[in-house]
């Protein structure tokens, strides 16, 4: 298994937790973040549990924790779902209710399935350049069916709205879809090798960069115009740069100085907290903000 793979998982798992929880304390009674939050944990669950899984010391730690990589993802069809219906703004059709009750429903029964049986997953065995890999069950491809259904009916109800509206809403809808085609895009590439197909998921790199573009855009601009959150987006990213790059000079310096070499996942893992830390805390006032926009964007004022 490629280092890089395994520490991906961390950080994806660091990120989208830290994001999530970041968004439900800017708004606990809002709705929206209220189901990020939601998301954002199983799928917190399924990238540490994947990390976890292919750093196992043996089979029976493996098998431990490919079980809680399903108990994680079984949730994410129904609290992305749900999601999207909060993006909507609107009132719930009756058939809206029941799809999202019936999706809640089968979650619940797949997960006391992946559970107490081995229908979802059997274990784990070696696949392709993989130690450790899914092993599934039975029913594994009604799963993935279930999961690939609902990822795919929650973008059609996206795509239906966008040409029902206009303006900003339309940018909002065009936005948050691309955002999750990247993200479910590189969540379902890890099912290739599961299905014996030899192709390394390449698109479980995209997964991390999706809670980035959805919590800036709930919490700044409350998904406004997509221009917007790209500009201040780059803006943030600007004085990060100056912020983190000599803190983690300062970081892999002291690791040589004081143990001889350097550890991937501690400089990777002080990176991620560092990042977090630098959107929680960095505050730009207006008067920085507008010299950093006529630096990078060469507005005039």
């Amino acid at each position: 298994m490629p280092a890089n793979f395994t520490v991906s998982s961390l950080a994806t798992a660091i990120i989208t937790l830290g994001l999530g929880i970041f968004v439900y304390l800017k708004n606990t009674k809002f709705v929206v973040n209220r189901t990020w939050l939601a998301l954002s944990i199983s799928v917190f669950v399924w990238s540490f549990s994947v990390f976890c899984m292919h750093n196992s010391p043996d089979k029976a730690h493996a098998t431990f924790w490919v079980r809680f990589i399903y108990h994680g993802a079984v949730f994410i069809p129904p609290f992305f779902l749900h999601f999207v219906f909060s993006i909507i703004g609107r009132k719930y059709l009756f058939r809206d209710k029941w799809v999202l009750f019936l999706t809640y429903f089968i979650s619940i029964i797949l997960f006391a399935l992946n559970f107490s049986t081995s229908l979802i997953v059997k274990g784990v065995r070696t696949k392709f350049s993989y130690k450790y890999f899914t092993d599934p069950g039975i029913l594994f491809s009604l799963w993935t069916l279930f999961f690939l259904t609902i990822a795919v009916y929650s973008h059609y109800k996206l795509i239906k709205t966008i040409s029902r509206v206009s303006g900003v809403k339309r940018n909002q809808l065009k936005y948050v879809t691309l955002a999750s085609i990247f993200g479910f895009g590189g969540g379902v590439s890890t099912f290739l090798p599961i299905f014996n197909i030899n192709i390394f998921p390449f698109g479980y790199y995209l997964v991390a960069v999706y809670p980035f573009i959805i919590s800036y855009a709930i919490v700044k601009h409350q998904l406004m115009d997509v221009s917007i959150v790209i500009k201040k987006g780059m803006v943030y990213a600007y004085l990060s740069f100056f912020v983190l790059v000599p803190c983690m000079i300062a970081i892999i310096f002291a690791q040589h100085y004081f143990f001889g070499k350097g550890n991937i996942y501690f400089s990777f893992l002080a990176f991620c907290t560092l990042l977090l830390a630098s959107l929680v805390f960095l505050k730009v006032t207006p008067e920085i903000e507008e010299y950093v926009e006529k630096r990078l964007f060469k507005r005039k004022f």
